[in-house]
């Protein structure tokens, strides 16, 4: 049986295309080994350490490094614990057809379970811009949760769930210093990340007021969702979504969704310079649905276009290469009193790769005036910051700016013209 998976519904709603070249240890996939998203990833499991916590007498079904992941055995176990009438889980397990799925908390009261997705994100309640909306920032959270309720639903039907986040409250702030190293990351013999806590200095909080976390509930938007108001897959409502998408995921079939040009730029099943021995996940797509040859790869593209927006014109009209693309299609141009306006930068761009003319383009009269009216000395000062969702000390919001290291560096024009002259004697 192959599962869709909470995760792997994210992935097929981002491009369902994606569905047939994840977890193929042929194809490249440039997500494996970014160490910006394993730092992501790592702050969390601290946060969602934090968020156990809050449920001392909580179960956890655990997954033992090196065994055999069994979905049936994890299900069973779920299901052993869901027989008292009132329980606290840590990643529950519930299994339905092909879908399968894991809950960060599980409350269950009586016939009634609280459903809880903890993430590493803030959100400031009644805040215009940064409470909990659908919108590009949440969505892609808000259809996880509308799937694991989904599953558990069609699974269990005799209970009712409510959805809820549970994320860094803006509002709170550290009532303890040193919240953050409580949680320590690690990394166990297979080199997988975990978390360490030290229990002489968590023994001495109290929950939930000396945590940063609280709960949203979601289910106003989580409606909107399953009624199809609200929607990513624009043809497809959100159960007609995970059926065809758990239908191709299961039957390992390419979806043949068509291209989103904005959203294949940052395809990560593409080879790079690193992952030659790996096949192209992106490659494969564009040979299929618009019957590219390796050398359509090799012409200039609006790929390589600095800071282009216009995607959604060229996904109507099947556009790409700089040969096709018009002028016109790069916007107006808005001068400037000095130097490239973003238009004019991208018609020079397109011209000079349709020409392979590599020539500099230097605006050197601006580029003059502009070194002259410097003043010296000149100072760089360089911060090293840190802003994690746990704060480091008592005081400080969640995501707290903190900075831990700057640098000074000072360029005196007269010490490098008497440098200068001295190395020319």
């Amino acid at each position: 049986m192959r599962y869709l998976t909470k995760s792997r519904f994210k992935l097929g709603l981002e491009c369902p295309n994606k569905l047939y070249y994840t977890r193929k240890q042929e194809y490249a996939n440039q997500k494996d080994d970014n160490p910006f998203l394993q730092a992501l990833a790592s702050g969390g499991f601290q946060v969602e350490e934090l968020a156990r916590l809050h449920y001392p007498n909580g179960h956890l079904i655990e997954d033992v490094p090196g065994e055999r992941y069994d979905y049936d055995t994890k299900v069973e176990e779920t299901n052993k614990l869901l027989q008292q009438e009132n329980v606290v889980v840590f990643e529950a397990a519930f299994k339905y057809k092909n879908l399968f799925n894991r809950v960060d908390i599980l409350e269950k009261k009586g016939n009634h379970i609280n459903l809880i997705e903890v993430k590493a994100k803030s959100f400031k309640e009644g805040d215009e811009k940064k409470d909990v909306k659908y919108g590009y920032d949440w969505k892609y959270y808000l259809f996880d949760v509308a799937f694991q309720k989904y599953v558990i639903e069609k699974s269990r039907p005799e209970f009712k769930v409510t959805p809820y986040l549970m994320l860094a409250d803006q509002d709170k702030t550290a009532r303890v210093d040193g919240l953050n190293q409580m949680f320590r990351i690690k990394k166990n013999n297979e080199n997988r990340t975990g978390i360490e806590k030290v229990t002489s200095q968590i023994s001495r909080l109290k929950f939930p007021e000396d945590s940063v976390l609280s709960l949203k509930n979601i289910t106003e938007i989580i409606n909107q969702i399953e009624t199809g108001e609200k929607r990513i897959l624009k043809d497809y409502a959100f159960e007609d979504a995970i059926e065809v998408l758990s239908k191709a995921y299961q039957e390992d079939r390419y979806f043949g969704y068509e291209l989103d040009f904005a959203k294949c730029k940052k395809c990560e099943f593409n080879t790079d310079e690193t992952t030659t021995d790996k096949k192209s996940g992106f490659k494969e797509c564009f040979q299929k649905q618009l019957d590219w040859t390796e050398n359509d790869f090799k012409q200039p593209n609006a790929f390589e276009i600095w800071n282009f927006k216009r995607w959604s014109q060229l996904n109507k009209e099947k556009k790409i290469k700089l040969s096709e693309i018009e002028d016109e299609d790069f916007g107006d141009i808005k001068l400037k009193e000095r130097g490239f306006s973003r238009v004019e930068r991208q018609l020079t761009q397109k011209h000079k790769s349709l020409n392979d003319d590599y020539s500099l383009e230097i605006y050197k009269n601006e580029l003059k005036a502009e070194l002259e009216s410097w003043i010296y000395p000149l100072n760089f000062i360089d911060f090293e910051t840190s802003m994690m969702a746990l704060p480091f000390y008592a005081g400080q919001h969640p995501y707290k700016k903190a900075v831990f290291q700057f640098s000074h560096h000072i360029y005196l024009r007269t010490v490098l013209l008497n440098t200068l002259l001295n190395m020319s004697m």
